[in-house]
């Protein structure tokens, strides 16, 4: 049963922020999301989305008179990576330390009477990474490099500031692709796209994770939203380890994946990163003890096999039929015009993420599908013709773009 209040979600257009969206707004939530740039998101449900900057807090006060009393607030945005954070500094501060946002909600508050439970996505990399392996909750926090200390201030401010909180620090973050494209590359696309491609691929052998599934993290999320305060015992530290059950390397992981995805694990090369120039340090091994999420909130962290087998079942769209598998000259070979062949193109390469079944090509399946999928996202309007993809489906006979 959906709390009363709307449940607002920081970092809509980023990967998790997503798919906490589309799972609040499944369970029954009124939700609002905000993102900072591009074109307004589309999801299904009661959702709104607004545009607003989290570091200079510009448009986040029309954003929460808009959504009116909250019952929760997950705030998922973040300059997450490790190098742009080196390079930019005060950009990534003013995101990974939401003063903004706090000054916005304790601004609401006064005037709205309402004091959501405030759920902050933090990181594994708060911690060193040299007194591993599997980090509890409480061991000394002492990031090696600008965004772990970013995100440790972060959480201080929280902790300080809203008392009603709760902490979640994730690892990597893979799962299927998202509903809508989102500019950060994602590892486990990367490994997919690499060993798809017969490309042999180097990968560390020695940095150690406790990789995040993206719906393990959603199903903690969606578990304090709806318990708030009640989910967190008198006097406990308000902070979740949220990594997997395993402790593997980025070389395991993407073995991981050609196992479950047929490929040649030979095109897994092992590498060293301590052998490899960078911009920022990176913590050697800081996988994660996640006992007291499973123990606490009740859920259970799913095995890298069995998540790659749903990730690679799920393709956003329930219900559908797998799209084809082909390389893109065998479908391509049609009479489309040449504006509705480049829209689809356009469109091919996301679909085949979503799809990874190897079925025969079917351009009449994948047309309709992409089309009524994507064509009216707003997302996409940007670099796609919806004529020329209305005229796809006219060409192919594949009934209305917008049915």
């Amino acid at each position: 049963m959906a709390a009363q209040g709307a449940v607002l979600v920081t970092g809509a257009s980023g990967y998790l922020g997503q798919f906490v969206i589309e799972d609040l707004a499944a369970a029954g939530y009124k939700v609002g999301g905000i993102y900072r740039t591009g074109d307004p998101l589309q999801f299904d449900g009661a959702v709104q989305t607004f545009r607003a900057d989290l570091g200079s807090g510009e448009g986040l006060k029309e954003c929460l008179e808009a959504l009116g009393p909250l019952a929760a607030v997950v705030n998922c945005a973040a300059m997450a990576a490790p190098a742009a954070v080196e390079a930019d500094p005060e950009g990534g501060r003013a995101v990974n330390v939401p003063a903004a946002l706090l000054d916005a909600l304790e601004q609401h508050a006064q005037q709205d009477g309402s004091r959501p439970f405030l759920v902050h996505i933090s990181t594994d990399h708060v911690y060193d990474g040299s007194s591993g392996p599997f980090y509890k909750e409480g061991a000394e926090l002492r990031p090696v490099n600008t965004y772990g200390k970013q995100k440790v201030e972060g959480e201080r401010l929280v902790a300080a500031r809203w008392p009603a909180h709760c902490i979640l620090r994730p690892s990597i973050i893979y799962g299927p692709p998202p509903r809508h494209p989102i500019r950060r590359g994602l590892f486990l696309q990367f490994i997919d796209s690499s060993l798809e491609a017969g490309k042999p691929t180097t990968f560390f052998s020695d940095e150690w994770r406790t990789p995040t599934y993206v719906r393990d993290l959603v199903a903690a999320i969606r578990a304090l939203v709806e318990r708030g305060e009640a989910a967190l015992p008198a006097g406990a530290l308000r902070v979740f380890n949220v990594g997997g059950p395993q402790r593997i390397n980025r070389v395991d992981m993407a073995l991981a994946v050609a196992k479950a995805r047929g490929y040649d694990p030979s095109l897994v090369l092992p590498g060293s990163a301590a052998a490899v120039p960078r911009t920022c340090a990176t913590p050697e091994d800081i996988s994660m003890d996640c006992s007291k999420l499973e123990r606490e909130l009740g859920l259970k962290l799913t095995p890298l096999a069995e998540a790659l087998q749903q990730a690679e079942g799920s393709s956003g769209d329930q219900g559908e039929d797998n799209g084809p598998g082909g390389d893109e000259a065998e479908w391509t070979n049609t009479s489309i015009p040449p504006a509705a062949l480049r829209t689809i193109t356009a469109l091919y390469q996301p679909w085949r993420q979503r799809c990874r079944k190897t079925n025969p090509p079917n351009e009449r399946l994948f047309v309709r599908n992409v089309s009524r999928k994507y064509v009216a996202d707003s997302a996409f309007k940007s670099y796609i013709d919806k004529g020329a993809a209305a005229q796809a489906l006219q060409a192919l006979g594949c009934g209305n773009l917008d049915r």
